[in-house]
């Protein structure tokens, strides 16, 4: 599957990247790590909480339920708002 929070830190400029960044409440070098499946044996492996603020900050074009296993399968993700 295409990892959708990677392709979207790639179409950033790194200033773009940097707002991105301070909006998701984290930093462009863990938001790239977490992308990269650091730790995670390269799986995108993103809380509950993080994907939405992720998804907050990226306008809704990185959706919660595409980076969260947790929102995967919770059947409010999609209503609960970014």
């Amino acid at each position: 599957m295409k990892n959708p929070l990677l392709t979207y830190l790639n179409s950033l400029s790194p200033a773009e990247r940097e707002t991105f960044a301070k909006a998701a409440g984290s930093s462009v070098n863990s938001l790239r790590l977490a992308a990269n499946g650091y730790k995670t044996n390269g799986k995108l492996a993103i809380t509950a909480e993080f994907a939405a603020r992720i998804e907050k900050a990226s306008g809704g074009v990185v959706r919660r339920q595409d980076t969260s296993d947790t929102c995967k399968k919770c059947p409010y993700s999609q209503s609960c708002g970014a």
